[in-house]
């Protein structure tokens, strides 16, 4: 259990998150359909993530620290950033993916140990050692590969191969990879989430409400915050200009629909209001941007539900279970 424990504050650690590592465009190969980025030192500087983290994951990270010893706030703040990327859009057991997760060194070691413990307590366990030089890989139950120190990140992949071709795309640079920005205006580095995905309308199973996607040959979307603003900025790529235009018309449709049918909801309103469509020759731009504090207001509920939660399991697990004394034959008898 206490290992099962050390594993959900790195997992907890990993998606909680950006001077973060930038994204590094060589290492995404040119088959790349998809790729998303956590860029967690921004996320901790900016105040939505500050109150994310300071708040709504204080009582479980502090829970995590009291009862199984695990410092998952230290193991946070030593992480930087995190980056999957994959050449298909399967899913289950055919998904395909690596991931990167870049941190410091100590945590880097602090995976690797975690693995180490691993075959010590079980050496027929699903946790085996492949090779040490020219860098350590680790494999789980022969379907998962982990290099936890190859050019300053841990590397995660369902392929040996891939995992040697992400150390050649970081000893290479850009020169080996593609660029995920390719074909999109570049933004500043103040953002804190992006995904890029190329091709989905080919393959990918979209829902019914996403059916506009299908018209779009690729799409981009970052959510970042300047000032007292969280902005979301969201690219959609076609190369025929018709295609184009029939996506900003179905947009600009959505947005009179909603401004029409939610005119007593001031907020969802306001947030129509603020959304802007634009399009240039090979793109179409949707910026929304909206107040901070607002979405902090929203996430103290969710805090305060998530702390009650915590409560009650903790009271639920601490109760203890009556039992009754079990009689002896003779007081059955007398009864």
């Amino acid at each position: 259990m206490k290992y099962l424990a050390y594993s959900l504050a790195v997992v907890l650690s990993f998606i909680a998150g950006a001077r973060a590592l930038p994204l590094q465009p060589g290492v995404a190969p040119g088959d790349a359909k998809w790729l998303v980025h956590l860029d967690l030192d921004n996320f901790r500087e900016s105040k939505l993530g500050s109150t994310v983290i300071n708040e709504m994951l204080a009582a479980p990270l502090a829970k995590l620290k009291t009862e199984f010893k695990v410092d998952g706030e230290l193991i946070l703040k030593k992480l930087h950033s995190l980056t999957a990327f994959g050449s298909d859009f399967e899913a289950g057991s055919k998904a395909d993916g690596v991931l990167l997760l870049s941190g410091d060194e100590e945590t880097q070691k602090i995976a690797e140990g975690f693995l180490a413990v691993q075959i010590l307590q079980n050496t027929n366990g699903p946790i085996r050692k492949l090779q040490q030089e020219p860098y350590p890989i680790y494999s789980v139950s022969d379907q998962i590969f982990i290099a936890p120190r190859l050019g300053g990140q841990i590397v995660v992949s369902k392929s040996r191969k891939q995992i040697d071709a992400v150390r050649n795309a970081l000893a290479g640079g850009a020169k080996n990879g593609s660029d995920p920005f390719a074909g999109y205006a570049r933004i500043a580095n103040t953002f804190f989430f992006l995904a890029v995905a190329e091709g989905f309308n080919e393959n990918a199973a979209l829902p019914p409400q996403a059916k506009i996607l299908k018209m779009a040959e690729g799409a981009r979307i970052v959510l970042g915050e300047k000032a007292d603003l969280l902005f979301l900025n969201l690219a959609l790529k076609a190369k025929d200009p018709e295609v184009l235009q029939q996506i900003a018309q179905v947009l600009d449709g959505m947005k009179a629909l909603l401004a029409l049918g939610q005119s007593e909801n001031k907020e969802l309103l306001d947030l129509v209001q603020s959304t802007k469509v634009s399009t240039t020759e090979k793109i179409v731009t949707v910026n929304i941007e909206y107040p901070v504090s607002k979405v902090m207001g929203k996430l103290d509920g969710m805090s305060q539900h998530l702390q009650k939660s915590l409560e009650d399991s903790s009271s639920h697990r601490a109760k203890p279970k009556s039992h009754r004394p079990k009689k002896s034959e003779a007081a059955e008898k007398d009864e």
